[in-house]
């Protein structure tokens, strides 16, 4: 992943997930954009785009994943 691409899903997942790791009260298309986003790089299930409800694992180990390259 290029690093315009890293610094985009930086800002998807920081919109999603505060400091700690915490769901934050972003909004379903917020959600649906980090999932649509992660999910090239998972074969896991990461939630469902439509209603922007996430598997909060998945997407967590995907994005540390997609990061550590």
């Amino acid at each position: 992943m290029d690093r315009a691409n890293q610094v985009y899903m930086k800002q998807l997942y920081d919109s999603v997930f505060d400091a700690e790791g915490n769901v934050t009260l972003c909004g379903r298309q917020a959600c649906a954009k980090l999932i649509q986003a992660l999910q090239p790089y998972s074969s896991e299930s990461l939630g469902d785009t439509a209603t922007g409800i996430m598997n909060v694992e998945n997407i967590k180990r995907a994005y540390a994943a997609v990061t550590a390259v």
